[in-house]
């Protein structure tokens, strides 16, 4: 069982294609230093519901940690799409506890 929870926000996010697919990365800023096991989550499997995938970014994130600065606080998931996936897919959103990226294709 995965015990991640959402990160704080989304700081960036890019879709790079692949002769296969196409890899989602997105970067993350988590509320306190030394999260780990960082993920990219789809609720449906992978499959988008009205052309939209969406994923969660959640990282397991320790409550007794100090907050830091900003850059000990980022994180960085990446999320494979095959081909075959990507022609259901108009938009792509990745969601955050506080916010929400997202791109069309």
């Amino acid at each position: 069982v995965y015990l991640g929870t959402p990160v704080d926000q989304i700081v960036a996010m890019t879709v790079e294609r692949t002769s296969a697919g196409a890899i989602i990365k997105a970067t993350g800023q988590t509320v306190r230093q030394g999260a780990f096991y960082v993920r990219l989550v789809s609720e449906t499997d992978g499959e988008p519901v009205d052309g939209v995938l969406t994923l969660e970014m959640k990282a397991v994130q320790p409550v007794n940690m100090p907050q830091g600065p900003e850059r000990v606080r980022r994180a960085t998931a990446g999320y494979f799409v095959t081909n075959q996936d990507l022609a259901g897919i108009q938009t792509i959103r990745v969601l955050a506890a506080r916010n929400t990226h997202s791109t069309r294709r």
